[in-house]
């Protein structure tokens, strides 16, 4: 001990140099640490605005939902959910094809395919013959029949004052 304070009694300046130094060392280390702390803080509150605004996006879904959650289950129940449901709607194409003087024939995808959501989807290829005038009808009376359809592929070719069509739609259904 007694050389530590002749040391500093032969060198006034030491120790106040020392303790500033001191100082210094932990301003600069917290400086740092709440640097840091700065940064994380930041970053908080990006994520507390994010959540904010999806929480209002929610609502607003939720809102709009309960606005339209009628016609929404109306149009879910348009959405074919078995094989008797798609067999049916099969016979209301063949119904049409025979009430606006067409030949059809119908061949159905084996498998139904994923699509988004809560929905698949099954090709039907309708081949038919007869005049354009009838096909433009049975697609028109298709178009207004209550179910998801979406027209992938037609080709028509005439054949002797007829057309012959290969028409594939896309029946969409609901997932099981």
């Amino acid at each position: 001990m007694a050389l530590n304070r002749d040391l500093f009694s032969k060198h006034p300046i030491l120790l106040p140099s020392l303790l500033a130094a001191i100082t210094l060392l932990a301003t600069i280390l917290t400086g740092y640490a709440l640097s840091g702390q700065k940064t994380r803080l930041y970053e908080k509150k990006v994520r507390l605005e994010e959540r904010k605004r999806d929480l209002a996006l929610l609502d607003r879904i939720l809102a709009d939902y309960e606005t339209h959650k009628v016609s929404i289950e109306a149009a879910v129940r348009t959405l074919p959910k078995t094989y008797e449901d798609v067999s049916f709607v099969v016979s209301q194409i063949e119904r049409l094809a025979k009430a606006n003087r067409q030949e059809l024939e119908t061949q159905l995808e084996k498998d139904a395919q994923k699509e988004s959501g809560e929905l698949a989807s099954l090709k039907i290829t309708l081949k038919t013959s007869g005049s354009y005038t009838d096909f433009s009808q049975l697609m028109s009376g298709l178009a207004l029949l209550p179910y998801h359809t979406r027209l992938d592929t037609l080709q028509i070719d005439e054949a002797g004052g007829n057309v012959e069509t290969v028409a594939t739609i896309r029946l969409y259904l609901q997932k099981e």
